[in-house]
């Protein structure tokens, strides 16, 4: 359709990247004023998300188009890009909680249940405790004779 080929074979690549730099180029004085650790947690987090959602997509388009998806390399590629996507995202997560740490000291969360916010209506979880219990210990149904 667009015609593209090489590293921008997968075409999405031109658009995200360009919405990347003005994204940067948006947040930069933002990460400019985050504390040194927590700046450096959320550059490095976003260079592993990067790494994997737009350059490993640069290296495996141009993998795709000379040989295909066929065979288990083109799969290791796809398998090493997820890695680093998510690798990214849990090291943002840890960014932000460390964060939220940092600036709320004193803040405390406690979450309880009651049978009001309850899932299962009132009784009925230990009805459905009592027939699992039941459905595992009973035995297996014996063939009739004829």
């Amino acid at each position: 359709m667009l015609n593209t080929s090489g590293i921008f074979y997968f075409a999405w690549v031109v658009p995200y990247g360009l919405a990347l730099i003005i994204f940067l180029l948006a947040y930069t004085r933002f990460i400019i004023h985050l504390a040194a650790r927590t700046r450096s947690l959320f550059i490095i987090a976003g260079l592993i998300y990067i790494a994997g959602a737009l350059g490993s997509e640069l290296v495996s388009g141009r993998y795709y188009e000379v040989h295909g998806e066929s065979g288990v390399t083109y799969f290791i590629m796809i398998t090493i890009e997820e890695c680093l996507e998510m690798t990214g995202i849990v090291i943002f997560i840890y960014a932000l909680t460390s964060y939220i740490d940092l600036q709320l000291k004193d803040m405390q969360l406690r979450i309880t249940s009651s049978p009001e916010s309850s899932l299962f209506p009132h009784g009925s979880l230990p009805f459905m405790r009592q027939a699992l219990s039941l459905k595992s210990s009973m035995e297996p149904p014996t063939q009739a004779s004829n």
